[in-house]
Parts: C-alpha cells; sequence; structure tokens
C-alpha cells in the first residue's frame, strides 16, 4: 500500500535566508510567508492618494497610479510624502522659437552681452517633460545667465533642510568659453525679510558633464539666521569675448525640505505627493531587515502585523526585504 507524504514543500527555497518567516524581493516581484510563495497582494497593501514616478535601472520613469506599489527592476520606492516648490516643474507654457516663449513662471534671458536664446524644443524623454534652451553668440563682458524656476519666493527659516534638484543633459555643442569652475550650477539665493539677496544656500560647484543625463541633486541647511526666502535658479558663467553655442535639457526641477525624493511635477503651483504606506502581513511579530538598490540595509522592529515599511530619501528603492522570529 502507497503511503502519501504531506510535508511542505516551498516553491523558490534559495532566495530568502535561512530562518526567515517573511520574504518580498521587490526586484522580481515575488514573495514569502511561511515558507509558502504568496501573490504580492496576498503580501501587502499599498494606500497612497496619487499617482508617483519611479525610475528602473536605464534612467526610464515609470507612472504608478494611485494605491499602487511604485516597483521598477530597481525595487520598490517606498517615500515619506514631499511638496515640490517648483510650481511648474512640467514646464507648462514653454513654445519653441527664437527666442521662445519660456515656461510660465520661469524667467530665462532672451539676451545677455551678445549672447541671444532660443527655445529649441519640448516634449517628454525618459518619462520626464523637458524643455531644450539653446545660448548662442559672442560674449562682450564677463557675466552670468541665471534661469529661475519659481516665479516666487520660497519661504524658509534658520536651520530648514532643503534639497534642490534637476535632470540636465548637455545635448549640443560644448560649454567652451564659460569659466570651468562657475560654467554651470544648480543653485537657490538665499533672501532676507524685505526679500534682498544675502548670499547663496547651495555651493557645490559646477556640474560635470559626461554622455547623458546628469541627476543633480544638492541638499544644504539654512544658517543665515536673516534668511526668510529661497530662489531657486539654474547659472552659467561666461567669459567676456567668448564665442559660445550650447543647448541644455532640463526636466523636472525639485525645491523640497529634507531630502530629495521622486519628480512630482508641477503645472502652477507647488504641489504635494502623499506618503507612501506600505503595510506586510507578516506571520508574526519580530524583526525586519531591508536592503536597498545602494548597497546599504537598515534593520526595524515589527511590532504589529501587518507591519509598516519604512520609507526613505535619496530616492532608494528597497530591493529585499525579510522578516524573522524575535
Amino acid at each position: 500500500m502507497l503511503g502519501l507524504d504531506l510535508t511542505r514543500v516551498s516553491a523558490s527555497p534559495a532566495w530568502w535566508s535561512e530562518g526567515a518567516n517573511f520574504a518580498a524581493d521587490f526586484v522580481n516581484d515575488r514573495y514569502m510567508r511561511n515558507g509558502l510563495s504568496i501573490s504580492r497582494s496576498d503580501a501587502l497593501s499599498v494606500t497612497r492618494a496619487t499617482p508617483k514616478l519611479a525610475v528602473d535601472s536605464r534612467g526610464h520613469w515609470h507612472t504608478f497610479p494611485a494605491n499602487t506599489l511604485a516597483r521598477t527592476d530597481l525595487g520598490a520606492l517606498v517615500e515619506p510624502a514631499a511638496t515640490n516648490y517648483v510650481h511648474n516643474s512640467a514646464m507648462v507654457g514653454a513654445i519653441p522659437g527664437t527666442p521662445g516663449t519660456a515656461p510660465t513662471g520661469w524667467t530665462i534671458p532672451t539676451n545677455s552681452n551678445g549672447l541671444a536664446r532660443q527655445i529649441v524644443a519640448t516634449g517628454i524623454v525618459d518619462g520626464l517633460p523637458y524643455i531644450d534652451v539653446r545660448f548662442f553668440g559672442t560674449t562682450t563682458a564677463e557675466s552670468f545667465l541665471n534661469l529661475y524656476l519659481c516665479p516666487v519666493h520660497i519661504p524658509t527659516l534658520p536651520g530648514d533642510s532643503w534639497s534642490l534638484s534637476c535632470n540636465i543633459a548637455l545635448i549640443v555643442g560644448t560649454l567652451s568659453g564659460l569659466i570651468p569652475a562657475l560654467a554651470c550650477r544648480l543653485r537657490a539665493a538665499m533672501l532676507n525679510e524685505s526679500a534682498s539677496y544675502i548670499g547663496e544656500l547651495m555651493t557645490d560647484p559646477s556640474i560635470t558633464f559626461g554622455g547623458g543625463t546628469v541627476v543633480q541633486v544638492q541638499t544644504a541647511n539654512v544658517a543665515n539666521s536673516n534668511c526668510r526666502y529661497l530662489s531657486p535658479y539654474l547659472q552659467f558663467w561666461y567669459s567676456s569675448g567668448a564665442t559660445i553655442d550650447f543647448t541644455m535639457r532640463l526636466a523636472a526641477p525639485q525645491l523640497e525640505s529634507i531630502g530629495a525624493t521622486s519628480p512630482k511635477l508641477t503645472t502652477g503651483a507647488a504641489a504635494t505627493r502623499p506618503q507612501d504606506d506600505i503595510s506586510l502581513n507578516l506571520a508574526s511579530l519580530g524583526q525586519l531587515i531591508a536592503t536597498y538598490s545602494d548597497g546599504s540595509s537598515s534593520t526595524h522592529e515589527a511590532d504589529t502585523t501587518p507591519a509598516p515599511l519604512p520609507t526613505t530619501r535619496g530616492r532608494r528603492s528597497i530591493r529585499f526585504v525579510e522578516a524573522f522570529d524575535p
């Protein structure tokens, strides 16, 4: 007489650690509880009132609907709430031409000491709206071009932390004729109570361009006790008597507090993306260990179930999370 061995057999025993009673592999979209493979919907729930963007390993940004896990081949992008104070990061209102029309609320000089401006093109690249801006001519003096990204001054106080980010690419020409140490800088001017200039919040060096897009992110604390407002902008500083011709592609400028998160596109006012609330349906209480797209990891106590998945800044995706008994 044949006997039946009714032991539990895991579908994929190799991809989680020994002793784990729950695992989520966000890169490969697979999940386990108590040694058995389960669906994503059984493993977790997602609450987020609006769509959001998440980037993949090729630099392409994907849009995910509300209440949907923002998951790419880098993992799950799980972020706190964030407000983009750049009022028109989608660059609505831009019209190609020479000089063309700048995005609504932006200030881009049409001429500067012999330099002329051209709005070359607008469109979508890698999932983000962009604008191509060309400056060309022979300069008559040493000076700078400031491209102001917001029509209003952003209120702030001493001690506040801010991150300014933008996707920037040099797509035509070279930066020949610009002063190397000052050639292209993403900056935020500090203003006092009467909106007079008192210095710079962002002081990082000039952006270095290779092939493709540079995702420039700068973070700084407001240390000047008189600072009450910020004004974000992109600056090019040129020499006198220089022949200049270059085209920059700009996408998704963002000014936000504390640390950089995924782009929140705006079309006329500051806008907030709500927090990703991810609840894990664990097998039991215990310890969560998360690993991230930058190679780092963190440990958290899971004292409730469902257990919240921790959020992260710096655009780090969570690649993998496991739970263990205490």
